[in-house]
């Protein structure tokens, strides 16, 4: 049994796939699996994985059902101890999982590291690194992206894995799962305080707010997962912030209100809550903040959610 299983899930990924492979392939350790899980691709994915003959791939073809379906079937088929996911436009570092492994004792049951976010755009770069996450989060140091944390496949197994009808907020959401079963478990989070995964990230204002996913992501943690953010009011507000905004670009103005409202309540410290719940009521005012469907605004992380 491996101490680790790479899940790299790709849809139509052949042409951007082999860069994640091969820097996965080219690790210092040896003590892994790689599981590609095709989401019903229907380019030369298949073509691109048989032109490897490296005994650590297994390849899996399904039928499209979307990314944390995907995810699923991956860690249904993990032999490892611990699960790592990769988008399948991530590069990692050759000492990515020998960093992670060596963090590794009887008592973890994740294990995170830091990330280069690179915008593919302008070539610039910055660095985020595991950090303290706020009380809902139980304040755990840690990095919830693709490829910056490895779960011990039964903790994986004991929270359902990734909730698969949400759009958006795939790894808050098991995180907000996760992190209360770890410690119910008596496990803790080890974290490696250095970037091993290149991410490609553009900068907010270059990233599409698709108001309809944003809207049901963001009114599906505070639904399941309200009363644990509100042990953060600040990352409360934020939601019901993110959701406002939504909600007023796919017209619910009565909802939007509501949220900002929360929002204000939540965390009444702030005053740009109360004054998004001000603009929401001036229709001409609103319009010229947040515009209309497929406008260009900050998509932020979870915990660091910003809104205009």
């Amino acid at each position: 049994m491996p101490l680790f299983s790479v899940v790299i899930c790709t849809y139509n990924g052949g042409r951007r796939l082999t860069g994640a492979l091969d820097s996965v392939l080219d690790q210092e350790a040896s003590d892994y699996e790689v599981l590609v899980i095709d989401d019903g691709s229907e380019d030369d994915t298949a073509d691109v994985i048989a032109g490897y003959s490296s005994p650590l791939i297994r390849y899996i073809w399904r039928p499209n059902g979307g990314l944390s379906a995907a995810r699923n079937t991956g860690l249904a088929e993990a032999c490892g101890d611990f699960v790592i996911f990769l988008d399948d436009d991530d590069r990692v570092d050759p000492a990515w999982l020998s960093s992670l492994g060596r963090r590794i004792d009887a008592d973890t049951g994740v294990v995170t590291c830091g990330c280069w976010f690179h915008n593919p755009n302008t070539g610039e770069s910055m660095v985020a690194l595991p950090r303290e996450m706020p009380e809902a989060f139980n304040r755990v140091t840690a990095l919830f992206l693709a490829g910056t944390f490895a779960v011990r496949r039964e903790l994986y197994e004991r929270v359902g894995g990734y909730t698969e009808d949400l759009p958006i907020s795939h790894q808050t959401e098991l995180s907000l799962r996760l992190v209360p079963e770890l410690h119910g478990a008596g496990m803790a989070v080890a974290s490696v305080d250095r970037p091993l995964v290149h991410i490609e990230r553009r900068a907010v204002n270059q990233r599409l707010w698709r108001p309809n996913d944003t809207l049901a992501g963001a009114r599906y943690l505070l639904d399941h997962h309200g009363r644990q953010l509100a042990r953060s009011p600040g990352v409360l507000a934020n939601y019901h912030a993110v959701a406002g905004v939504a909600a007023y670009q796919v017209g619910d103005l009565a909802g939007s209100r509501r949220h900002f409202l929360s929002a204000a309540r939540a965390d009444p410290r702030h005053l740009r809550h109360a004054a998004r719940y001000a603009l929401s009521l001036v229709p001409a005012l609103g319009n010229k903040v947040w515009g209309r469907h497929g406008t260009m605004v900050p998509h932020a992380p979870a915990t660091e959610l910003e809104v205009r």
